[in-house]
Parts: structure tokens; sequence; C-alpha cells
């Protein structure tokens, strides 16, 4: 059930994902929750992305090749960077995200490398906030140093797309 319902709101704009992903790791503590966040997020995406690629892609060509095909060159070229950057900055919804993906022209293998190293360090966060749950019993506990540190680490992850570009590391 989690796995399917992961699959149907992050393929949904209805905003319940991350609550699921919480609950991921208060139901299986935070190793086990964080593999099936991982898992079910990269599984929701996939099927995304493969169902954009095949059944939406030739409607949105033919309403938008102008404008497709203006951005289609970067998309290929770049397309690991823009949708690494736009998994770990967690600002656009994986939806949307997943749509986009599957009409652009970037190549699966791409879009799978950059999901997966995209969405892990959210699955991660929210595995450990779920596994967390049960240790808050008041807002002090919020602003403890472990938070703290895991706020540091989320903006550090959110760089690692520009280091990456700006060292040339995936062709």
């Amino acid at each position: 059930m989690f796995f399917a319902s992961c699959i149907l709101f992050i393929n949904s704009p209805i905003p319940l994902a991350a609550v699921l992903k919480v609950l991921g790791g208060f139901f299986f503590g935070f190793y086990l929750g964080a593999f099936y966040n991982i898992a079910a997020t990269l599984a929701a995406c996939l099927i995304g992305f493969l169902i954009s690629r095949y059944s939406f892609n030739k409607i949105f060509k033919n309403r938008y090749s102008d404008k497709l095909d203006s951005i289609g060159n970067e998309i290929e070229k770049n397309g690991f960077y823009y949708f690494l950057s736009l998994r770990l900055v967690m600002v656009v919804p994986y939806f949307l995200i997943n749509i986009l993906g599957g009409i652009s022209r970037i190549s699966f293998k791409k879009y799978l490398l950059s999901t997966l190293i995209g969405v892990t360090p959210a699955s991660l966060i929210y595995a450990n906030g779920g596994n967390q749950l049960d240790h808050i019993h008041s807002i002090k506990d919020l602003f403890s140093f472990d938070i703290l540190v895991s706020l540091i680490i989320v903006v550090v992850i959110t760089l690692i797309p520009v280091f990456l570009k700006k060292n040339n590391v995936i062709k």
C-alpha cells in the first residue's frame, strides 16, 4: 500500500507525497523507511516519466513544437543537471518534473541517474523526520543540533549540481 500510495501521490498535484514519506520513516524506521522512500519515489518518477514520454509527448509536440524545439538541444545536452537541480531544490512538484522529463529529449539513462541522485537526500530527510517523530516533545526539540545540521546538509546538497556541472563530472 505504501508503494501504491507514493506512486499515486507523487504523480498527482495532491501534495501528500511528503506526508507519506515521513510516515514511511515513522512506520518502518530510518533504514527501511529510507529504502522504501527512495524505491517508491524512483518507481513513481519513472512511471510518470514513461507515461509522459509515451502518452503525452505527441500532444505536447503538436501543440508546442516551436517552443520545445528551441530548448530541446539544451535539455539534451544539460538535462541531467537541470533535472538533478529540480529534484534537489524540492520546489517544483515531482509530477511536473516527470512530465517535463517525458516530453523533453533527455535520455532515459540521464533521467534515471538524475532522479536517483536527486531524490535520495530528501528521502533520507523524510525517513529521518518520521523516525524522530516520537522523540519530539516540545518546540525546543525542533531546534536541536541534529535539526540544524540536517538543514545545513540540505543547503549543501542543493549546490551539488553546480559542483558537478563546473567540474564536468557527468557528460
